[in-house]
C-alpha cells in the first residue's frame, strides 16, 4: 500500500485514474462553425445541469481583430472584461458530444480532464479507472457510429492525471492556484464529509451547480452508505455539499472564468482546493477568492500557491 501522507502531499494519487478516452466532435452550424471560420482556438468551461449544458469559450481581444469576428462576438452577447471576450452558449439537446458526455459521467470513476475547441472541432478528454472499461465501452458502442458527428480519437492508458495537464499546456498556458482553508466544524460531519478525514477528491466537472460529484482517492473507509465503491480501499464516488465551493463556483461562473481542473484535498484538519485555469484569468480568479473569503469568514481561506504550470508539477510538492 502507498504512503498516504506522501501521496496527499504530492497528490500522486491522482494517477489512480489510469485510463483515458478522447472524443472529437465537429457539429454543423452554431458556435463550432464560427470558430472554424475565424480560426478560433479555446479551452472551454462547462456546467452540466439537469437538462442544460452551458459551454463557455474565450477570445483574447487584439487591435487587429477582424470585423467579422467582432460581429460574431456581439451577436453572441459576449462579455468583455480585462481584454478577454467570453462567449456563453447552451448546447442543443441533440448535440451528440454532450449527450454522450453526460452518459460517460454517470460511470462512477469518470471525470472530464479537459475540454477545448479548435477551428470547428470539439475535443473532450475523460479519465477513469480501468476496472470500468466495460461500462464505457458499452456506451461508446451504442452511441458512436457512422451517423454521428462524434468519433473516438483515443482509448487506452492515461499516463496519469498530470500527463493530461501536460497535453493542455501544448495549447494554453495554465496557472495553478491553491487555496488552504480550515473548514467550520459543521463541514466535518458525515453528511458533508462521507469519506473520513484524509482524502483526495477530483471534481467530476470543475464548475457545477448543486452538489459536488467527486471521485475520492483514499485508504479510508466510507462513513456513509451513499458512497459508491469503485476500487476497494482506493477509489470511491460520492455526492456532497460544500458551501465554500458552491460560492466559489457561482462567482467563477458569473465571471465566465474557465476552470480546467479542480482537485480537493482534506488532510490534518485542513482543506485544500487546487485549481488550474488559463493564465490570462489568474488575477480575476484571485479576486473571486477574495470575494468568497469576505462572505465566508468562518472558512479562513489563504492562497498558498499561484504559479504558471510547468515541469515543476512533476517534481515539486503541490501542497504546503
Amino acid at each position: 500500500m502507498y504512503d498516504e501522507y506522501k501521496e496527499l502531499k504530492n497528490v500522486d494519487g491522482l494517477d489512480a485514474l489510469n485510463w483515458k478516452l478522447i472524443l472529437l466532435g465537429r457539429p454543423k452550424g452554431g458556435t463550432a462553425e464560427k470558430t472554424e471560420k475565424f480560426g478560433i482556438e479555446s479551452e472551454l468551461s462547462y456546467v452540466f445541469e439537469d437538462k442544460i449544458t452551458e459551454i463557455n469559450l474565450f477570445v483574447k481581444k487584439t487591435e487587429q481583430m477582424q470585423r467579422d469576428i467582432l460581429i460574431f462576438l456581439n451577436e453572441s452577447n459576449a462579455m468583455e472584461m480585462n481584454n478577454i471576450y467570453r462567449v456563453r452558449s447552451v448546447a442543443r439537446e441533440n448535440f451528440k458530444l454532450t449527450e454522450i458526455s453526460r452518459k460517460l459521467l454517470e460511470v462512477p470513476s469518470t471525470v472530464i480532464s479537459s475540454f477545448s475547441i479548435s477551428k470547428g472541432e470539439y475535443r473532450i478528454e475523460f479519465l477513469f479507472h480501468e476496472s470500468e472499461i466495460g461500462e464505457l465501452s458499452n456506451i461508446l458502442m451504442s452511441e458512436v457510429n457512422e451517423k454521428t458527428d462524434v468519433r473516438v480519437e483515443y482509448l487506452g492508458p492515461s499516463g496519469g492525471y498530470r500527463e493530461s495537464i501536460r497535453s493542455i499546456l501544448k495549447r494554453t498556458k495554465l496557472t495553478l492556484i491553491g487555496i488552504e482553508t480550515v473548514p467550520p466544524e459543521q463541514e466535518m460531519g458525515i453528511e458533508r464529509n462521507p469519506m473520513g478525514t484524509s482524502w483526495i477528491r477530483i471534481e467530476k466537472t470543475p464548475l457545477g451547480k448543486g452538489e459536488i460529484k467527486g471521485i475520492y482517492i483514499t485508504q479510508g473507509k466510507p462513513l456513509s452508505e451513499n458512497v459508491r465503491e469503485v476500487v476497494p480501499g482506493m477509489i470511491y464516488f460520492a455526492e456532497t455539499e460544500n458551501v465554500f465551493i458552491r460560492e466559489l463556483d457561482r462567482l467563477t461562473s458569473q465571471s465566465r472564468i474557465p476552470c480546467i481542473i479542480k482537485v480537493n484535498v482534506l488532510r490534518n484538519g485542513k482543506f485544500y482546493i487546487v485549481t488550474a485555469i488559463p493564465e490570462i484569468f489568474s488575477d480575476e480568479y484571485i479576486k473571486v477568492i477574495s470575494e468568497v473569503a469576505s462572505s465566508l469568514k468562518d472558512w479562513r481561506p489563504e492562497i498558498f500557491r499561484v504559479q504558471e504550470i510547468g515541469d515543476w508539477i512533476y517534481s515539486e510538492q503541490i501542497l504546503p
